[in-house]
């Protein structure tokens, strides 16, 4: 599900209409209803009847769900934000939950040295 509907459908409900929705979201009423259109294409469900406006069941079970996921994403979203970067070595592979600081993962280097194939016993001559 695009979050983007979901914020743009969310909008709708709390503000009773596409039109206030879209000024509170600085969208057009046409975007609004592309939006729920959207939303409603990918869900498979009418959300709202248009005239007169009123939600339908499914708008209604959907805004039971829609503030809450969104606030929780705001908050994953705000919590990543604010995590510090520095924790975390710069180099591919080596970022860990810990810092860094955890056990290396990889074997080192000199242990690893012809073990990559084995020998076949011939030589190059020259």
């Amino acid at each position: 599900m695009d979050t983007r509907l979901l914020r743009t459908f969310h909008a709708v409900v709390e503000h009773g209409s596409f039109t206030s929705a879209a000024t509170a979201l600085g969208y057009t009423q046409s975007a609004v209803s592309q939006h729920v259109a959207a939303l409603e294409a990918s869900l498979g469900v009418e959300l709202f009847r248009r005239r007169p406006f009123a939600l339908t069941p499914a708008a209604v079970r959907l805004a039971e769900h829609a503030g809450n996921i969104l606030m929780r994403l705001d908050v994953a979203t705000s919590e990543l934000r604010a995590v510090d970067s520095s924790q975390c070595c710069r180099r591919a592979g080596r970022c860990a939950p810990d810092g860094g600081r955890g056990r290396a993962t990889r074997q080192p280097r000199g242990d690893r040295i012809g073990t990559r194939r084995p020998r076949s016993g011939r030589t190059r001559s020259g």
